[in-house]
């Protein structure tokens, strides 16, 4: 492991870096000049949110390393790069213009979308996937203490193979009031997936999305839609919630979400769980 220590969040990357090549894997930029020797060694391309595309337009002006980039005329930097190409060379002298986030913000739009292991193709078979997709986007929804007022459902068949007819499409459903019940979305969802399923096609992918997201205590009646947020309906949500953080996902599930899930993503080559199954932790034998 390697620490490095900076002005901010860019030439703390720069120290990291730097640390790397030392024999403490420590590095410290203690002061300006400590900084500018250490920013004529770096090229723009090395640098935090630089890369290698921003790092030829940069070229192209005749900015090669960091330290070119410190000290170029703002209007040129901004001409090349825009507002973060300002921000960047403000840190570079030792400006904080990116602060660190000490509370996350709140997600704008919830959604997840996935491939199936096989082809799908009857109306009841899509339901399941898009049940589950929406029963675990609610979980998410009510950890983040947030209510959504739109829900949008697409399917779509598999691009890559030409030979078969392709379909893709997608709908929004607005509800009556922002909720976080499942319930209520899933009720929503198999709505819109009604409503855009088309019959003779091999479906590939399905995908559910929350939007208009707001704070779960910010609550706007109706007269014209029953309240779906009784206590008795929020009871019964924290504590599945609780049981399913415990226990392990889906431990207590709908029904209707399916109970083989032959539908699920073939994961047959991924990468092992290394930091989070105990099963899959690298044995190693010493003799």
């Amino acid at each position: 492991m390697s620490v490095g220590v900076g002005f901010n969040k860019t030439t703390s990357k720069l120290a990291v870096e730097e640390a790397k090549s030392t024999a403490s894997h420590i590095f410290i930029i203690e002061h300006d000049q400590h900084l500018a020797d250490l920013l004529l060694a770096t090229v723009t391309e090395d640098l935090w949110n630089i890369g290698i595309a921003r790092a030829r337009r940069l070229e192209n002006v005749g900015i090669i390393t960091a330290y070119h980039l410190r000290t170029a005329p703002v209007g040129v930097v901004r001409a090349a790069l825009g507002v973060i190409g300002t921000r960047i060379q403000a840190e570079l002298h030792g400006i904080v213009a990116m602060p660190l986030m000490a509370v996350r913000p709140p997600p704008k739009q919830l959604g997840s979308q996935r491939a199936f292991g096989q082809p799908l193709r009857t109306l009841k078979d899509l339901q399941q996937p898009v049940i589950a997709y929406t029963a675990r986007l609610a979980e998410k929804l009510r950890a983040a203490h947030m209510v959504c007022k739109t829900i949008g459902i697409s399917l779509a068949t598999n691009p890559f193979q030409k030979q078969m007819p392709q379909y893709h499409r997608s709908t929004t459903v607005k509800l009556e009031m922002p909720t976080d019940d499942t319930f209520v979305l899933v009720a929503a969802s198999l709505w819109g997936l009604q409503h855009i399923w088309q019959e003779g096609y091999d479906y590939h992918r399905a995908g559910v999305l929350l939007s208009e997201l707001t704070g779960a205590d910010i609550e706007q009646g109706s007269l014209f839609a029953p309240s779906w947020a009784s206590q008795s309906r929020r009871a019964l949500w924290a504590t599945i919630d609780r049981i399913n953080r415990r226990y392990g996902a889906d431990i207590i599930r709908l029904a209707a979400s399916g109970i083989n899930r032959d539908w699920t993503s073939k994961s047959e080559n991924r990468s092992p769980y290394y930091l989070t199954r105990w099963p899959e932790i690298p044995h190693v034998l010493v003799q």
